[in-house]
């Protein structure tokens, strides 16, 4: 009977385990599809049949849905570091995947991405369709995810989207898709939702707009780097001047260019007044301005604006010297540390020790060796202390440590100094 019982037991805790372990993996499920779909938009899963069987696992019926992949971004971050930039990234973009998740996966339209993308993915299920193609009710979906997205982080967000497709692992296709439309809101601006399709209409000037191109010269100007600029600026002007394109089209493309040097001047920091009328004066001008001698104007106007953003940084980081400078004078007889002060002041300390010594001519640490000692040499003269208090009060709490550092940088001990 005993042993009845302990059976018994046995299987009704058996059944509760699995019951738990059913409950446990419902609740990731949504987590596991949203990996297993990064891991096939990303390129790690290729095989068909691991695509299905792993699918088939998680209760994604292939035969049911076609799948499209669009994907957001938001601009607009004004910070005064990297450290800040990017913990404002990334609070905004888990805000932005929550709203995200809530619209989509709150009434089972699709799965969100949220793993190391570009932006974040939305891979949208949808059913069989009579018609083909976009439909009115999947424009207003990601027309409804947008304007709320940008309720919530009050930033422009962009959207790119990519093209339908049956098969689940053409999400990857669908995916590329949406980012490379997403390259085009440096031409068409934030704040806009760009169709894939769309971009193959050959009036619009963009079909070939040489964009790879265009984001090596963007990234040249947010990196300051005026040799690459002039180069990369070069090549662009070569293909545009050589392509078959009739003229009004290649003034489309130079317009184009114009905008994403103003937006990319824009987020290093250029006052987006002042340069406003630079830009809209040489687009106007475009149409009846010879390419080589409006290359050269573009060109001027590229370098002085970012000399004049070089000569505001120099100043802005002297400032922020100064600012350490007095910190380590208020604070000299504490615990202080180059990754104390980086953090304090929303640096890297690499970056920070590069450039505190350029403006300065010494590095961190020979600065605050030196106020320390400067202390010393005071307290000494008091005769008010014993040496190794002296030590204690500039911030050595090792006495023999603070004697040899004294002897290397004075070449006296405290004793012998007076």
């Amino acid at each position: 009977m005993k042993k009845i019982v302990n059976m018994c037991d046995r299987e009704r805790m058996m059944e509760e385990r699995e019951r738990d372990l059913k409950k446990k993996l419902s609740l990731s499920m949504p987590l596991l599809k949203s990996r297993f779909l990064n891991e096939i938009i990303s390129g790690y899963i290729t095989s068909e049949e691991e695509i299905q069987e792993t699918a088939k696992f998680l209760e994604i019926n292939t035969e049911e849905y076609n799948y499209l992949v669009f994907t957001l971004n938001f601009e607009g971050f004004i910070c005064d570091t990297n450290e800040e930039l990017n913990r404002h990234y990334y609070l905004t973009r888990q805000l932005a995947y929550n709203v995200i998740q809530e619209e989509i996966e709150g009434r089972n339209l699709g799965i969100v991405i949220n793993y190391g993308t570009i932006g974040i993915p939305v891979v949208l299920f949808l059913k069989e369709q009579d018609k083909p193609g976009i439909t009115y009710e999947i424009i207003e979906i990601i027309k409804d995810v947008r304007r709320k997205v940008k309720d919530a982080v009050g930033l422009p967000v962009s959207i790119g989207v990519g093209n339908i497709y049956k098969n689940l692992h053409d999400i990857e296709k669908s995916y590329q898709e949406s980012v490379n439309a997403l390259q085009f809101r440096a031409v068409m601006g934030d704040d806009c939702i760009i169709y894939i399709n769309d971009l193959n209409d050959e009036s619009s000037g963009i079909q070939n707009y040489p964009i790879d191109k265009v984001k090596i010269l963007t990234e040249s100007i947010r990196f300051r780097n005026l040799a690459k600029v002039r180069t990369t600026l070069n090549e662009i002007f070569d293909d545009i001047r050589n392509s078959s394109m009739v003229s009004r089209y290649r003034e489309n493309q130079v317009r184009f260019l114009l905008l994403s040097i103003y937006i990319a001047l824009v987020e290093s920091g250029a006052n987006s007044d002042t340069i406003h009328l630079e830009i809209n004066s040489m687009s106007s001008s475009c149409g009846f301005r010879d390419m080589d001698d409006l290359n050269k104007s573009i060109y001027r106007f590229i370098s002085d604006t970012i000399n004049d953003l070089l000569n505001q940084s120099s100043s802005k980081n002297r400032r922020i010297c100064n600012d350490i400078i007095e910190y380590i004078k208020a604070h000299y007889n504490e615990e202080i540390t180059l990754e104390g002060i980086a953090e304090k002041f929303y640096f890297t300390p690499n970056y920070l020790g590069n450039m505190f010594k350029k403006c300065v001519g010494k590095s961190f640490k020979e600065f605050l060796i030196g106020v320390r000692l400067e202390k010393a040499k005071e307290l000494i003269r008091t005769n008010k202390y014993k040496f190794y208090e002296i030590g204690s009060m500039v911030g050595y709490d090792n006495y023999e440590y603070f004697r040899k550092l004294f002897r290397k940088y004075t070449g006296l001990n405290p004793s012998d100094f007076s």
